[in-house]
């Protein structure tokens, strides 16, 4: 809006610049062809995560990288009640095979099982690749070894961080999400790409 209103604005680039070059013009609701202009129009923007600097450099943006932010009062080793399973593996990024690479994830829990069979994985029950997650989940037999949750309140996602032995986060882009951070404030180890 502050671009079509020609005011001074600053956007903060969380990940869309990576659909920039895709052929589609719009994905989830978001005009990319208009985003891609208002943020090369933008007196700076504002850029979150590290893989996407080349992008920002290619579509010549003025950009200036800052790490994610992270409330250390919110996110912070707690005592919970704990689960009786050995292993907790939480993983509440969306399920999105496509740039967060949760069917590795998947496919590498259940080789892990092998070894490790008083595990869980806990999933948040969301994402475009919900069902195909569902599916190989079945189609793997380890449907009794996974947890769907629903999406929940911070204050309950930092209890789940907490219960949790590690968390995952995703496996295709270049670096860590938000929940990578979060995860790390909590105390808890990280396993990504």
């Amino acid at each position: 809006y502050s671009y079509l209103l020609r005011r001074n604005y600053i956007p903060f680039e969380a990940g869309a610049v990576r659909y920039f070059g895709e052929a589609r013009i719009s994905y989830r609701g978001i005009r990319f062809w208009l985003m891609k202009k208002s943020y090369q129009r933008a007196r700076i923007v504002i850029v979150t995560n590290p893989d996407t600097l080349d992008l920002c450099n290619k579509y010549r943006l003025n950009w200036v990288f800052v790490p994610f932010a992270i409330n250390m009062q919110r996110y912070k080793p707690m005592k919970v009640e704990p689960l009786n399973y050995e292993n907790v593996i939480f993983c509440y990024s969306r399920q999105d095979w496509k740039e967060k690479g949760q069917d590795k994830l998947i496919n590498a829990f259940a080789t892990f099982l092998k070894e490790q069979e008083d595990s869980l994985l806990v999933l948040v029950d969301w994402g475009v690749d919900l069902q195909r997650s569902k599916s190989l989940i079945a189609s793997l037999g380890i449907e009794r070894h996974v947890k769907w949750v629903p999406l929940m309140s911070k204050p309950c996602l930092v209890e789940w961080i907490n219960k949790s032995t590690v968390v995952a986060d995703q496996f295709n882009l270049g670096s860590s999400g938000t929940a990578g951070f979060e995860a790390m404030a909590c105390g808890k180890p990280l396993i990504i790409y």
